[in-house]
């Protein structure tokens, strides 16, 4: 892992400067294809021939290792064609120009790298190892209720930076607004069906993971309050406030920390959860106030009273039913319940979904 260190600043860099260049795409299919597409086939693949298996640990970060390097040799080879020497104002355009572009956009993802490691180093210091792989359950499952979240911002961060060097601010909050709504009307199911089966979905990892039914609940309402935040931390990078979001998540991560450490060491696993779910949800509103601050467009979700409605109306029917139905059917019931209040407006809202002007390219909307 050591080893894998170097090439993955290198890789961050280099990816954040291709997507500052507009080959965003790119930097998608390296973070979110390429990398764990690698990493599951050498993880096949060694385990398969053999290597390192009586050490899995050994076996894990030699997987980790081959897929960034193959991730570091896609984004050099791509780097060409992404940049064009016949590119207006590339030819013109030194590294070290790219690089002061890029680098505050690194050391975001620095930061964000940091603050997404240091829960779990923090609850080893004060708690089991047992712990500590409860909590890694209940984290990564959190990241469940985000799925709409990163879906979107794999698509639609050219666009803020479209509208903004337009100088089309109506434009950039229509869409902001836009995306926030449609990712919570899917993120708000996942994060109340997570937090009501999380029993049943811990079972999955073992009896004894049952323990972090709290920190899956917890953890998932903190992430639901992300989705509902929108992509603020593009908006903010795409748009010339690098700096803003490095401050902001400067300031949250030297307030996170003690707070992670006191929670661990006052409440072990629970208080960790509490004070990560604060951590992630805390981030984004002061990321939200940044974006009205410095752009003045509010880009969290607006209009979703129907989704709240059918929401409540959600669990009103999974506690109905679940004594004669079980879990499974409860959350079924919860389904037919949440579309019943909300199958109107997500109709609506997909009618409408980026009615693009032909001409200008504007959302009409």
């Amino acid at each position: 892992m050591v080893l894998a260190l170097p090439i993955s600043l290198v890789s961050a860099l280099l990816c954040e400067t291709i997507r500052g260049l507009g080959g965003a795409k790119w930097a998608v299919v390296h973070g979110d294809v390429l990398l764990p597409l690698s990493f599951l086939v050498l993880l096949v693949g060694l385990g398969q021939a053999g290597f390192a298996v009586q050490d899995q640990s050994r076996l894990l970060a030699l997987a980790y290792l081959g897929s960034t390097f193959l991730g570091l040799i896609f984004l050099f080879g791509w780097s060409k064609p992404i940049m064009p020497p016949n590119e207006p104002g590339a030819a013109t355009t030194s590294f070290l120009d790219l690089l002061r572009y890029s680098f505050p956009l690194f050391l975001s993802s620095i930061l964000w790298l940091a603050l997404s490691g240091v829960d779990s180093l923090i609850l080893g210091l004060f708690s089991y190892p047992d712990d500590v792989a409860y909590y890694q359950v209940a984290a990564k499952t959190a990241l469940l209720v985000t799925f709409p979240l990163q879906a979107v911002n794999a698509v639609v961060t050219p666009l803020f930076a479209k509208f903004h060097q337009q100088g089309d601010m109506a434009g950039l909050e229509n869409v902001a607004q836009a995306t926030s709504r449609w990712m919570y009307f899917v993120a708000l199911p996942l994060a109340l069906l997570t937090l009501l089966l999380s029993p049943e979905i811990l079972q999955l990892f073992g009896g004894s993971f049952a323990k972090a039914r709290f920190a899956l609940g917890v953890l998932a309402m903190g992430q639901l309050v992300n989705v509902a935040c929108g992509s603020v931390g593009f908006i903010l990078a795409m748009t010339g406030n690098q700096w803003t979001l490095i401050r902001t998540l400067a300031a949250a991560a030297s307030l996170a920390v003690p707070m992670m450490a006191l929670g661990a060491a006052a409440f072990g696993l629970y208080g960790l959860a509490l004070a990560s779910a604060g951590t992630t949800a805390g981030i984004n509103i002061l990321m939200a106030w940044g974006t009205w601050r410095r752009l003045g467009i509010k880009a969290y979700a607006q209009k979703v009273r129907w989704a709240n409605l059918g929401g409540l109306m959600g669990i009103s029917l999974f506690y109905l039913a679940r004594p004669y139905l079980g879990a499974w059917g409860g959350a079924a019931c919860f389904s037919l319940g949440y579309l019943a209040l909300t199958a109107k407006i997500i109709k609506e809202e997909l009618s409408g979904l980026l009615k693009v002007h032909p001409r200008h390219g504007k959302l009409l909307r």
